[in-house]
């Protein structure tokens, strides 16, 4: 669940000290360095990673999850998922690409969860924004009925009027500098 919620990889949770956890803003930021890419990362600790910390975290131990071994969670895997339901085979990094669909699916631009996922290369983390095509879709309908009713009158006069304003409205927002008079 951790690793759904943060992007992060199990060498970097097993790893993960409580000197990387930091207030910024008012928050708890996760600011490290993938172990794998020596990338560095920052990921903002929401509620239910804030609890999962919290009952991990031992006084005196600097690292969080020093007693969380991969074959220990590897083995438990299959029983939670069985439970759950779900028939499939997963690994542990199948949560990287849960929090990465989520993270697109809920608007993150893909170059900032490139940089939280640790990818050295974009490409890498385009493989999730494929999944999406469903929600871009989507994005492309509504624009598309939002189009339809803009431009569904037979008065060019009018048209060209909406046109002149909804392009004035965009430069509006480029800069004051560029635009038209």
């Amino acid at each position: 669940m951790f690793s759904a919620l943060t992007g992060m990889s199990f060498i970097d949770i097993r790893q993960l000290q409580k000197s990387e956890i930091q207030e910024i803003d008012g928050h708890q930021w996760i600011v490290s360095a993938r172990k794998k890419t020596g990338i560095p990362y920052r990921v903002r600790l929401m509620e239910q990673p804030i609890a999962i910390i919290r009952r991990y975290a031992s006084e005196g131990r600097e690292q969080i999850f020093d007693r969380c071994e991969y074959h220990t969670v590897a083995k438990r895997l299959p029983i939670i998922l069985r439970e759950c339901g779900i028939t499939k085979r997963i690994s542990f990094h199948c949560a990287r690409h849960t929090f990465a669909i989520m993270a697109l699916n809920n608007g993150m631009p893909i170059e900032s969860v490139s940089r939280i996922l640790g990818h050295s290369n974009i490409t890498t983390t385009q493989i999730y924004a494929k999944i999406t095509m469903k929600k871009l879709d989507g994005y492309f309908l509504r624009m598309e009925s939002g189009l339809t009713s803009f431009f569904s009158t037979n008065d060019k006069k009018g048209i060209r009027s909406r046109l002149k304003n909804l392009i004035l409205s965009a430069l509006h927002l480029l800069s004051p500098r560029k635009r038209l008079r």
